[in-house]
């Protein structure tokens, strides 16, 4: 039997020593316009195969259809780049499509579950009339994703520590000097790496043991939940990429006294693989998705923003940073108010304090004629 080496992991393992040039970066331009309705752009940086017309390249994270129209660009950075609030990606295509209500986004987009939240977050968009201005209520709620990881995260970090290393907030931190921070920061960064470590060990070792059981002579498979816990302990502090499966194979033989993993399953046939455990090819992908991607959220609105938590605005366009740590252990929700003018609203109590000043002129008038007609 032709036997291979499954391992995707490399692209993965930059991403988690925070190699910044594997991340995959998009930009959504969302425009309302007064009546409700929006058109959505997303730009993207596609292979070649895909600027060729291959779909199955397609390098966006939900299924494209024919309501989606593709443009190709030139240069978006030499272009635009005076524009831009960020521009850290070339972006060669886009594609853009247009919604009556931006309500009815999510339930449109075909995309994997354990993708839609960054593919379909939850938008709506409420209006409640003043007399004056109509006043709008943009949501969209990226939720979490923390159910994807076996091993959660809450075993290695406290809340506050979620809170400092996931989402920025170091209201805890405000009376530490530059030295305490680092201190406290690289801590977390090396609990952090074990529990990436944890979850990947996790997902080899339960591999291996799908493959194991179907050996009927295995000498070691009652004991694999026994050493499971164990083992990891004694090899947290490895290597990343020693988590793979052939990694884990070559700690089981260690543990063991024998070579009976690296033999079996260090190298291995991937149909078998996908056949027996089809989770691991499955989970692997889903997990480089999600910590590789960040997206420049751009909402352009049509009135006079009053409220937003977006970090960054320029006139009438609110920027948001979406990636992976924001909406991992809570629910990333991008908020933004704001007001649009009734100009008929306008006239009418012009014309209303109009009459005002004429009301007394004109009853005076009328009354002087009916009082000679009498």
């Amino acid at each position: 039997m032709n036997r291979k080496a499954f391992i995707p992991w490399s692209a993965i393992v930059l991403v988690i020593i925070g190699i910044s040039s594997c991340t995959s970066y998009f930009r959504n331009v969302t425009t309302i316009h007064t009546d409700g309705s929006c058109i959505r752009e997303i730009y993207a940086v596609g292979d070649s195969a895909f600027l060729a017309g291959n779909m199955s390249k397609s390098p966006y994270y939900f299924q494209l259809d024919s309501s989606w129209e593709k443009t190709l660009l030139k240069s978006i950075r030499s272009a635009n780049q005076k524009n831009r609030l960020y521009n850290e990606a070339d972006y060669n295509v886009k594609v853009i499509k247009k919604y009556a209500s931006i309500n009815n986004i999510q339930a449109s987009v075909q995309a994997d579950e354990d993708l839609r939240s960054i593919a379909a977050p939850a938008e709506s968009l409420q209006k409640k009339f003043r007399w004056f201005y109509t006043y709008h209520t943009y949501s969209a709620t990226y939720k979490n994703v923390s159910h994807i990881f076996v091993i959660p995260i809450d075993k290695y970090l406290t809340k506050t520590e979620q809170k400092i290393w996931l989402q920025g907030d170091l209201s805890s931190c405000k009376n530490m000097n530059g030295m305490e921070l680092q201190e406290r920061l690289s801590t977390i960064e090396e609990d952090v790496k074990i529990w990436y470590n944890h979850n990947f060990y996790d997902l080899s070792f339960e591999c291996i043991k799908a493959l194991d059981s179907r050996k009927s002579d295995s000498p070691y498979f009652h004991q694999l939940n026994q050493i499971k816990d164990s083992l990891f302990r004694i090899n947290e502090r490895a290597n990343f990429e020693d988590f793979d499966i052939k990694g884990v194979c070559q700690m089981l033989d260690l543990f063991f006294r024998t070579h009976y993993y690296s033999q079996s399953f260090s190298s291995f046939d991937e149909d078998e693989i996908n056949q027996i455990y089809p989770e691991y090819k499955k989970k692997l992908e889903t997990l480089e998705i999600l910590m590789i991607i960040r997206i420049d959220y751009e909402l352009v609105i049509p009135g006079k923003c009053i409220e937003t938590n977006a970090p960054s605005f320029k006139q009438d366009t609110l920027v948001w940073r979406v990636n992976f740590p924001r909406f991992f252990v809570e629910d990333y929700v991008l908020t933004a108010q704001y007001r649009t003018p009734n100009y008929w609203a306008f006239v009418v109590a012009g014309l209303l304090i109009l009459l005002s000043f004429l009301a007394k002129p004109l009853y005076n008038l009328l009354w002087r004629r009916r009082k000679r007609n009498y």
